[in-house]
């Protein structure tokens, strides 16, 4: 029984000291990365789209300093905007449709504005749109 506690101290001490280096990396994460990383759990990536329909139902959720998600159905549609360190999840996007397309596309300009004043806050670029699905569990 000694023989197994003392095999086994070493490597009970090392799980110890590796611990706080994974709570490290996670601290080290910025909330929009955090908020994303949670978005897209359980997700893989597929290729890359110009537009995305976005329907009456699509959500569109602007992840602070990184992108927005467009949710539509299953699907979770990922952006990195020209400049995703202008986004800050507390503004609100204006998107302005000149007809009736119901789609965002690539190179289209959004308009950001503070939630509390309704003020301009800045102006995103779309780049290509990142389709997420579910992770098949037969896969795994």
């Amino acid at each position: 029984m000694r023989r197994i506690i003392s095999t086994l101290a070493p490597v009970a001490a090392l799980g110890l000291l590796a611990a706080p280096a994974v709570a490290q990396d996670d601290e080290d994460m910025t909330r929009g990365e955090k908020q994303l990383a949670r978005m897209l759990d359980g997700r893989e990536a597929g290729e890359a789209e110009r537009c995305v329909r976005t329907f009456p139902s699509a959500r569109i959720t602007i992840v602070d300093g990184e992108g927005i998600i467009v949710r539509t159905g299953n699907r979770v549609y990922f952006n990195r905007t020209t400049n995703p360190e202008a986004l800050d999840d507390d503004d609100i996007l204006v998107i302005r449709r000149y007809s009736g397309d119901t789609r965002l596309c690539e190179r289209e300009t959004l308009e950001t504005y503070s939630r509390t004043g309704m003020f301009f806050t800045g102006i995103v670029s779309l780049e290509e749109f990142v389709p997420y699905e579910r992770a098949d569990k037969d896969d795994a």
